[in-house]
């Protein structure tokens, strides 16, 4: 019997993060592993994030949700609610993975992990 692949949710929580918000999303795109879904929840920023995150979402796995929230881990908690992968994994804007094979070195270890 084969194993279903792993599916990582990747959630950022973001407010008027115009200048760090690219860096964080091009990141994840870049990540060699291809079964993860992204989300955005956005907490209705008033700076220009919004429009950066429509114009550069290359791909169908970014969702984005522009939806007020009472704070920080509202804004996680409401993004968790919309998740449907095995393991979730928050990147705040600004932050980056160290390099293109963090989800599947992590994909490998779980693998390994599973085996044993």
């Amino acid at each position: 019997m084969s194993r279903q692949q792993i599916k990582f949710s990747i959630i950022t929580v973001c407010l008027n993060a115009e200048a760090t918000i690219l860096e964080t999303m091009h990141s994840v795109e870049g990540q060699i592993y291809s079964d993860y879904e992204y989300i955005i929840w956005d907490g209705l920023s008033q700076d220009n994030t919004v429009n950066i995150i429509r114009e550069n979402a290359g791909g169908s796995k970014l969702r984005l949700f522009t939806e007020k929230d009472s704070g920080l881990y509202n804004a996680m908690n409401r993004a968790l609610q919309k998740c449907s992968g095995d393991y979730v994994l928050f990147l705040n804007s600004g932050d980056t993975f160290a390099d293109e094979m963090v989800l599947a070195d992590v994909a490998k270890r779980i693998e390994k992990d599973r085996i044993k």
